[in-house]
C-alpha cells in the first residue's frame, strides 16, 4: 500500500520511471525504522539499476495534532559505504494525512560494487532536530536481468 500510495502522489512530479519501479516490482523492502523526538522515519524501499538509486520512505509524527508543509522535509547528509561515486540527489515529498508524509529520494550515480550500502545521516525533520541515521543495501538481485551493457563498435578494431 505505502509503495501505491507513494508513486500515484509522486507520479507527476518526478521521472515517470519511477512507477515503472513499482509496477514491475523492482524494488526491494527493507525494514529500517528509526524513531526520535516523537517522529518515526522508516525506509519502505530501496532500488537500484546500476545507475540510480532510489530510497522511499514514510515519516510519521507520533504525538503531533496534524502536521503542516513546512513539517513535511527531511534534511539529510548521504555516503555510500566502501564506494565514492560521484552523484546527484533530488526528492520529493507528500503529505498523506494528518500525521504522515512518504517520500522519495533519487540519486544518480555511477556503478557501485556489489554490496555497497549507503549511509544517510539526517538530522532533522521538518522543524525538528534530531537523530534518525539509516543505512540501507545496494543491491541489483531484482534489476541485474534487465540490465544491458552496450558497447560501442569501433571502426577498424
Amino acid at each position: 500500500m505505502f509503495n501505491d500510495l507513494f508513486y500515484k502522489n509522486v507520479r507527476g512530479g518526478m521521472d515517470s520511471g519511477l512507477y515503472q519501479i513499482e509496477k514491475q516490482n523492482l524494488g526491494t523492502a527493507t525494514d529500517v525504522s528509526v524513531t526520535d523526538q516523537d517522529i518515526r522515519l522508516t525506509v519502505a524501499e530501496v532500488f537500484y539499476d546500476g545507475i540510480q538509486f532510489v530510497v522511499n520512505y514514510q515519516v510519521d509524527y507520533l504525538k503531533k495534532q496534524k502536521i503542516k508543509e513546512e513539517d513535511a522535509a527531511l534534511y539529510y547528509k548521504y555516503k555510500f559505504k566502501d564506494a565514492h561515486p560521484a552523484m546527484i540527489g533530488t526528492h520529493a515529498f507528500t503529505i498523506t494525512g494528518d500525521h504522515t508524509f512518504i517520500g522519495t529520494t533519487v540519486f544518480n550515480t555511477d556503478p557501485l560494487p556489489e554490496n555497497a550500502r549507503l549511509h544517510i545521516a539526517i538530522r532533522r525533520i521538518g522543524n525538528t532536530d534530531g537523530n534518525w541515521d539509516v543505512t540501507v543495501p545496494v543491491s541489483l538481485d531484482k534489476t541485474k536481468l534487465f540490465i544491458k551493457n552496450v558497447r560501442p563498435k569501433i571502426a577498424g578494431a
